[in-house]
């Protein structure tokens, strides 16, 4: 993500596409994330601990949907293994309907319910009212909150704890991190056409 990011940290203030304040934040967040990188993988390992045999879902605002998709991304190809994502206020439409079933349909879920200090409002209430829907019928709830004081903190601080998720739950999982022969298998396929 180091290239791409910086890329587009030198393309866009040319377009004038950045707030002012972006060089503050990601300079903040820099350090942030090097004072707390102790904390950040100890977090994450533990994180990676409760999906072990799990399949985890995952909630958040639409704000950080981006950061979801990623951690799902990395969730599959690292640890080879299933995530789902969804973003509120949607999944309070059909999803939460999903979740009507007893109990012993979710008990190899656990729910990560992903809280930053920019959420919209009344999304912050939907999720304070789902928790304990979630936490009846699910084996675990996990609230995970980032530091830093500006979204772009929070979101690099999001993305750094997850990428390590990913780590370590592919040590867990014992699989390679880096292999990827299914997608392989899949364009080698498709290329035969």
């Amino acid at each position: 993500m180091g290239y791409s990011l910086v890329q587009l940290l030198h393309i866009l203030p040319l377009y004038g596409l950045t707030d002012a304040h972006l060089g503050d934040d990601l300079e903040a967040a820099q350090q942030l994330l090097a004072q707390n990188q102790t904390a950040i993988q100890a977090q994450a390992e533990a994180l990676a601990l409760s999906l072990v045999n799990k399949l985890p879902i995952v909630y958040g605002d639409t704000k950080i949907g981006p950061v979801l998709v990623r951690l799902q991304q990395q969730i599959n190809e690292n640890a080879k293994q299933l995530c789902h994502i969804n973003l509120f206020p949607e999944m309070n439409h059909n999803e939460l309907v999903g979740w009507g079933l007893s109990a012993e349909h979710y008990q190899n879920t656990v729910i990560w319910m992903v809280e930053t200090s920019f959420d919209h409002p009344r999304v912050r209430t939907r999720m304070e009212i789902c928790q304990p829907i979630f936490a009846a019928k699910t084996s675990a709830l996990h609230l995970i909150r980032p530091e830093g004081q500006s979204l772009t903190e929070q979101v690099l601080y999001l993305i750094h704890l997850f990428d390590w998720v990913s780590y370590y739950l592919a040590g867990q999982n014992q699989v390679d991190a880096f292999e990827i022969d299914v997608i392989n298998f899949l364009k080698n396929e498709l290329a035969k056409i």
